[in-house]
């Protein structure tokens, strides 16, 4: 009898971590195949816009007698701008939650007010006019 009652709890223990374990895989699983994803592109996001406003930056430091250097960091911007709209396309296409929507629109406006000035500063040393200065702070 006693051995019998052993087995029996053996048996609901293998049980309940079978079923544990199971669960730890599906949580992991969610993590690894939609947040760690999202984590990924947010990411990227960041070095790209981080690499836009540095190649900024530098093209306006630059004087206006190396036009093909600042036109090489216009031409990186450009590139640059169009991989951070992939990476929002997908982002957004992966947003599931009221939450997330709220903060992708959050990050979406801030990007578009960027996105204007930097259009224009862009414009400017293309035509190789310097750009105005604006106080930011």
């Amino acid at each position: 009898m006693g051995f019998g009652l052993l087995m029996v709890f053996l048996i609901i223990l293998a049980a309940v971590t079978i079923t544990r374990i199971n669960a730890s895989n599906q949580a992991i699983g969610f993590i690894l195949e939609d947040r760690y994803v999202k984590v990924v592109l947010t990411q990227s996001i960041e070095t790209e816009i981080n690499v836009q406003a540095r190649d900024l930056r530098n093209a306006i430091i630059l004087g206006a007698d190396e036009k093909a250097q600042i036109a090489a960091l216009l031409d990186r911007i450009a590139g640059s701008v169009h991989r951070t709209d992939g990476f929002m396309t997908k982002l957004k296409s992966m947003i599931n939650t009221p939450k997330g929507e709220a903060l992708f629109e959050s990050l979406n406006q801030a990007r578009g007010k960027y996105g204007v000035p930097r259009t224009a500063t862009m414009a400017l040393l293309r035509e190789g006019k310097p750009p105005r200065r604006v106080r930011i702070c």
